[in-house]
């Protein structure tokens, strides 16, 4: 016999078997609510997942992810600090050239040019040829523009379409 809640009128359910938490619902909780643009419940998804399994081969994610979520949310200080700390936590993620480029974002977002300019000139020397550093040397133009900097931004500019002339970005410039 089912109870019913004498507010709602409505049958209470429960499990006939304890709920087993897993990576992998974690994992897709917290993407779903990454996804629906939910930045705190996702946030807190994947934390829980780093809590109740640090050893699982998809930490990296999950601490990647948080990152991400800070920055879709606009709170770029937690972002800038979140991506600093996945690189040092998992140098040898996939997700670390990522992790670098957006922590470089951040730190402009938060109008930090000197130290996002720095961040992204060691990122294209150190990586010229990551996917994401032709998305750097287009930030550095932006940084110069901001900073009313024409002619950096425009060395910049050429700098990219040299670097990388088949780079679709090369079409739209």
């Amino acid at each position: 016999i089912p109870i019913v809640c004498m507010f709602t009128g409505s049958p209470i359910l429960w499990a006939s078997e304890p709920l087993t938490i897993t990576e992998e619902v974690q994992l897709k909780l917290g993407d779903a609510f990454l996804e629906q643009g939910e930045y705190y419940r996702a946030t807190t998804e994947f934390k829980k997942l780093l809590i109740l399994f640090p050893d699982s081969p998809r930490a990296h994610y999950a601490a990647f992810a948080i990152g991400l979520c800070y920055f879709k949310g606009e709170q770029y200080d937690k972002a800038q600090e979140v991506f600093n700390a996945f690189r040092i936590s998992y140098p040898n993620s996939e997700l670390v050239q990522r992790a670098m480029y957006l922590e470089g974002l951040s730190l402009l977002k938060r109008r930090l040019y000197p130290s996002s300019h720095l961040l992204l000139t060691v990122f294209i020397e150190k990586l010229p040829d990551s996917e994401y550093a032709p998305h750097a040397f287009i930030t550095l133009s932006l940084i110069a523009f901001e900073q009313e900097d024409i002619f950096n931004s425009v060395l910049y500019l050429r700098n990219f379409l040299d670097r990388y002339p088949s780079d679709k970005n090369c079409e739209e410039v």
